[in-house]
């Protein structure tokens, strides 16, 4: 009997050791060395560019335990609209893009969102101009990840035939004159002429075509491109880049950020180039900024987020921001890096070099009003006959 109770004895401190590593082993991350457990948690982002599943990767590969739950919205309009109630019905996400076309003073008075640390953002060197439309009330309520510039996109023929200097227009003039060509030498039908074409954002185009402000000067061009040169195609704005890459337009008036697809798209088929808009060096350049705005949440959903804002302001994400999405880095010495490495490609010089001449607009909460009613002015415009 006494040996049998030994036998037992032993065995059963065997299965409770075994049972006790077992327990440790399940308790320890994948990395080792640590014994406290890691919960996970999952963290909610609306956004609407795209290209986000870069850093998003790269960020969970950082941070496996935060699960990343993406929802994509196809403008920033839409997104937006739905911010607003889903704030008011408790379902917000965490982080949410944000343009700086509107949004971010009414998001604020909301008292759902949370500022951006101050400190942090100095630390980063952010473009003050890429953080001056998201500052309303004294703080600012997005972090600004990158942003874009309009640019004048043109066939590279369009210059020499309309006897141009080499390095593109000095002038609005000097853009009528290259999109009234005719297609093909000998040809004068209007319908044969290469055009201009604007993209989507019209009161952005606007602003800067006059010079900071949508202002009588841009609408009196704008209508005489439509009407009496007959240069630009009514209501046709959302074809835009794709008739430029297809070759039906000479010049297009469009993003920064549109610059990789329009490479790609375009490949051999015929030369182009890009330059600043005339003018635009010695008024100032308006950006079109994107940032992510954070909304309130549970302890553990809000230091999600917070690590999510930290990684966005790091130099290996800001990079992404230009090599996966087109947009130029809200850190100033990334983009002074990316402008050193691209020297010799003058389209990335082109936009690098705008850094200098931007120019920051602050925020108000009728934003979206003004922007309405620009864009309705222009369709309006558009519309009527001559």
């Amino acid at each position: 009997m006494n040996r049998r109770k030994w036998i037992f004895i032993i065995t059963a401190c065997f299965l409770l050791a075994g049972t006790v590593m077992w327990i440790r082993a399940k308790r320890l991350p994948s990395g080792g060395g640590n014994d406290q457990p890691q919960d996970t948690v999952t963290l909610s982002v609306w956004v609407f560019s795209r290209g986000w599943d870069t850093p998003l990767a790269e960020f969970q590969k950082q941070y496996p335990q935060i699960n990343i739950d993406v929802r994509t919205f196809r403008s920033a309009e839409q997104l937006y609209h739905e911010l607003l109630p889903s704030i008011s019905a408790n379902v917000a996400p965490q982080l949410a893009e944000i343009g700086s076309f509107y949004g971010i003073a009414p998001l604020a008075a909301t008292g759902s969102i949370t500022p951006i640390d101050n400190q942090k953002t100095e630390a980063a060197q952010l473009s003050a101009a890429f953080e001056e439309p998201f500052r309303y009330d004294g703080k600012l309520w997005a972090l600004p990840i990158g942003g874009s510039i309009p640019l004048l996109y043109y066939r590279g023929e369009l210059v020499s035939r309309a006897e141009l200097p080499p390095n593109g227009f000095r002038s609005w003039n000097d853009v009528e004159k290259a999109a009234a060509l005719p297609i093909k030498e000998g040809l004068a039908s209007p319908g044969d002429r290469w055009r201009l074409a604007i993209d989507n954002e019209l009161p952005w185009y606007a602003q800067n075509i006059g010079g900071g402000t949508a202002s009588e000067h841009a609408f009196d061009l704008w209508e005489r491109w439509v009407h009496a040169l007959g240069i630009l195609e009514p209501l046709s704005h959302r074809m835009a880049v794709s008739d430029f890459i297809n070759g039906k337009v000479g010049v297009l008036l469009s993003s920064s950020s549109k610059l990789p697809v329009i490479e790609r798209y375009i490949g051999g088929k015929f030369q182009f180039d890009i330059m600043r808009l005339p003018e635009s060096d010695s008024v100032g350049i308006v950006p079109a900024v994107n940032g992510l705005v954070q909304i309130h949440s549970i302890p553990a959903k809000e230091t999600a987020a917070q690590r999510l804002l930290e990684f966005m302001m790091d130099n290996t994400a800001q990079s992404l921001m230009w090599t996966h999405m087109g947009y130029i880095p809200a850190k100033t010495d990334v983009v002074m890096q990316l402008a050193e490495q691209s020297a010799a490609l003058a389209r990335q010089w082109t936009i690098f070099d705008a850094i200098r001449s931007l120019s920051g607009r602050k925020p108000a909460v009728d934003d979206y009003d003004q922007w309405m009613r620009i864009t309705e002015k222009l369709e309006l415009l558009e519309q009527q006959s001559k």
